[in-house]
């Protein structure tokens, strides 16, 4: 039964957006808006009129809004930042803060919303260096039965991440292909959506032992992680890792760099290598595939700090106890 009506803003169809939609479902009347093509402060006004509280992914332009809506009409505003949305770096050209607007604009999100929520103590920091405040953490949650080993772990390498120009240095996906030229016997697997040229860039600097899925559904990636015994993050910076998450859910032992949070979700069972740097990738690829223990000891972990369940709850409890004042 509705406890209240939630109005959620958010800006990309991603998984881990859907799943807080799918939970604020299971007890709220919730109020869905894509503002990927912009949203203006009197639709805002209006829908929040309706609704008791605001949810918003990152402290980007609707959630300024969204808050600044909520003084107004003294409604309640939930904000989840600690992505691009706070981070400043120009020397790969990423993040929302590297003019001053969006600094501006961040900094008021963060600090007049009535709880700002993060996903990683790496984030939480970020945030505080940003906008002194209390930052609730709670972890992006994994579906632990959908993410599972299934069988017999194969020598299957992958990693996930859309081929753009701007991943191959983000993402490390230029890394990771020519990671692959120094181990031809083992298959790569890269999961994302690509198209002309940045593929054709990619494809030239891969060796034929990397193959290209393109987007895959949920069941098919789900079913390639649980084949698969490494799982490669060779990302630039990352304000968490739910691709990671969830291969190390199942089962799969993680080969990262030692940038943002992914030290915090690959812990003691991740292999850690220097950014941007294909040979001690491979290395560290090879000693993952000798390793069979490490990868029922990622699912442990997933499943004890980063369940679906936990997130679930906490979230649950959080908005309930700004609806009730």
């Amino acid at each position: 039964m509705s406890a209240g009506r939630v109005l959620f803003l958010y800006e990309n169809e991603v998984p881990f957006v859907h799943s807080d939609l799918a939970i604020l479902r299971e007890k709220f009347e919730v109020y869905p808006v894509n503002c990927s093509q912009g949203i203006r402060m009197g639709s805002i006004l209006r829908a929040l009129a309706r609704s008791e509280l605001s949810y918003s992914w990152f402290a980007l332009g609707y959630a300024a809004r969204a808050v600044l809506a909520g003084k107004i009409l003294r409604r309640p505003s939930v904000v989840v930042s600690g992505g691009w949305d706070i981070i400043s770096m120009p020397e790969i050209s990423y993040g929302a803060i590297q003019s001053r607007r969006g600094r501006l604009r961040a900094r008021f999100v963060l600090r007049y919303a009535n709880m700002v929520m993060t996903f990683s103590q790496w984030s939480r920091a970020s945030i505080q260096n940003l906008a002194r405040r209390r930052v609730e953490l709670v972890y992006i949650g994994v579906d632990l039965d959908r993410f599972r080993p299934n069988g017999v772990k194969e020598d299957l390498v992958v990693t996930v991440g859309n081929v753009t120009r701007e991943n191959f240095k983000r993402k490390g996906l230029e890394t990771f292909v020519r990671a692959a030229h120094q181990l031809p016997d083992v298959p790569f697997v890269l999961v994302g959506r690509h198209s002309d040229p940045d593929v054709e860039e990619l494809r030239a600097l891969s060796p034929s032992n990397v193959h290209f899925t393109g987007w895959l559904p949920a069941q098919e990636l789900s079913d390639l992680l649980a084949r698969a015994k490494v799982y490669v993050q060779a990302s630039y910076n990352e304000g968490f890792g739910l691709a990671l998450a969830e291969a190390m859910a199942s089962g799969c032992v993680p080969v990262v760099t030692d940038r943002g949070a992914l030290p915090e979700v690959a812990g003691n069972v991740g292999f850690y290598v220097p950014y941007g740097d294909p040979q001690s990738t491979a290395v560290a690829i090879r000693d993952a595939l000798s390793s069979p223990d490490r990868g029922p000891r990622a699912r442990e972990r997933t499943a004890e700090l980063f369940s679906l369940a936990a997130r679930r709850e906490r979230l649950l409890e959080s908005v309930e106890s700004l609806l009730q004042g």
